[in-house]
């Protein structure tokens, strides 16, 4: 929780994701109560969907076409929201893997300067809604979190031999930024920015793991479960 409010019209959330199970999860939250609350999720139908609720209304929301399906890879997930924005197009882009996502089945966007719960003082969580609900089956890894600045991929990661794979980044963080490596076992939440770390709920040092973004182990794919027979 930030000991005080800051940019919450123009930031940047980066991460990788590798899922487990399909069905609703929620990689970031800002959660004041059931009624206002920002979440980047993944819905039951493993569609992404990002959501500003502020009051019981919906000022900011969009659901992707695109299917999240995939348990065997690790995928950058980015999205950057500057509200001041003339342009409403612009206000709120997604990225997956370097690339801009752009077909939704629906779109609404804030309105301009519309603040966000993002920044504000007030919960954010990394794995979970703020009430404890989807969770997020799977693995994260190289959490960024921007404070007052909307950037693209480039600066966390770049192509290589045409697979997206993360680099470092060497901008600032603002005042409410935070980068999260998950390098120290015995404190999964640190600030590797050097801010404040993130208090850590229901892990211990055994959930770290050496299959990271840069590390991707080779798993069974459930989504390939056909077979051969002679």
């Amino acid at each position: 929780t930030p000991s005080s409010a800051s940019n919450r019209k123009t930031w940047t959330w980066s991460g990788w994701i590798k899922r487990d199970n399909e069905g609703g999860a929620v990689p970031f939250s800002s959660y004041q109560d059931a009624d206002d609350y920002f979440n980047i999720q993944i819905t039951s139908s493993n569609t992404l969907q990002i959501i500003d609720r502020v009051t019981g209304n919906y000022p900011l929301l969009y659901n992707s076409t695109q299917i999240f399906k995939d348990g065997t890879a690790w995928q950058h997930l980015l999205v950057a929201v500057d509200t001041t924005q003339a342009t409403n197009t612009n206000r709120v882009k997604a990225y997956l893997n370097g690339e801009q996502i752009t077909d939704w089945a629906s779109q609404t966007h804030p309105s301009q300067d519309h603040d966000t719960h993002v920044n504000k003082a007030q919960s954010h969580i990394i794995g979970e809604r703020g009430n404890g609900s989807q969770k997020f089956d799977g693995s994260i890894s190289d959490v960024h979190f921007i404070d007052g600045q909307a950037l693209t991929p480039t600066s966390f990661g770049e192509s290589v031999n045409d697979v997206w794979v993360p680099k470092t980044f060497s901008g600032t963080y603002g005042t409410n930024g935070f980068r999260l490596t998950f390098a120290d076992s015995s404190n999964l939440g640190n600030d590797a920015n050097g801010g404040t770390d993130l208090t850590e709920y229901n892990l211990v040092s055994t959930d770290q793991s050496t299959d990271t973004c840069s590390n991707n182990f080779a798993v069974m794919n459930p989504l390939d479960n056909g077979y051969a027979s002679s």
